[in-house]
């Protein structure tokens, strides 16, 4: 082969390598925050959460105000104004989230959107490689992406085992971590006896949310590393039948 060409598949290679390591970190991020996304708008969520972890009987909302909060909340993430409902109190009739609880939600609701363009980031790089690569190596671009795929569904799954069982083994310290890591301000901090939010979303609601995001993110990895490893079973079975099936020299 001249130099020049030889050149140029080393090249070729070094940029499939480098690309597919993007892969690696892509593919988990991708798996998660699609999941963060689902979860967040997911109206039933919510309303079976309230049920389950009792922030319908802590706020004594009925099932039709706690299901027009949710509604709010969900449009509100998705762009729209801000939480309006007006809610009976202990100490009497007032907006639903008062003027810090407000606050503490633009700071997640600027969160959320940074959160979902990295989905959106991921996840289309995630597409295009794999589209790139099947349209132009076909059958090899198969089995590098099968075999990229197999790694980063591997440490994808060591990396939920390592998170599942902190958030397990000391969730409150985990969820402190997390806001301090996530907010530069302590609007996090709330009181059940004046603040609703922390009313309606207790610690076991998101212990269980984030368990649930662990849980369906493993379940899409093993989804995808079976077929990763299957494509490669059955790929290396048809090349090894090849070559019994060709002659002799």
């Amino acid at each position: 082969m001249p130099p020049d060409a030889e050149l140029m598949v080393e090249s070729r290679n070094g940029f499939v390598k480098a690309a597919m390591l993007l892969v690696v970190l892509a593919l988990p991020l991708a798996l998660v925050l699609s999941n963060v996304r689902l979860l967040v708008f997911d109206p039933g969520y919510y309303l079976r959460g309230y049920e389950r972890f009792g922030g319908a009987q802590a706020t004594r909302m009925s099932p039709e105000q706690l299901a027009e909060a949710t509604a709010q909340i969900q449009a509100y993430f998705g762009g729209g104004p801000p939480v309006s409902l007006v809610v009976q109190k202990e100490w009497g009739r007032e907006p639903l989230f008062n003027a810090r609880e407000q606050q503490h939600l633009a700071d997640v609701r600027d969160l959320l959107d940074r959160t979902l363009r990295v989905q959106e980031v991921s996840a289309a790089y995630v597409l295009g490689v794999a589209a790139t690569l099947l349209v132009l190596r076909r059958s090899a671009g198969a089995k590098t992406l099968a075999r990229w795929v197999s790694v980063s569904t591997g440490l994808t799954l060591a990396t939920f085992v390592v998170l599942g069982l902190l958030a397990i083994g000391d969730f409150q310290s985990f969820w402190t971590q997390f806001h301090l890591l996530s907010f530069s301000n302590d609007l996090w901090m709330l009181d059940p006896r004046t603040d609703y939010m922390i009313r309606m979303y207790p610690a076991p609601f998101w212990f269980n949310a984030i368990l649930d995001i662990i849980v369906r993110s493993a379940l899409g990895a093993i989804v995808l590393l079976l077929l990763a490893q299957g494509y490669l079973r059955w790929r290396g079975g048809r090349v090894a039948k090849a070559d019994r099936s060709a002659p002799s020299p």
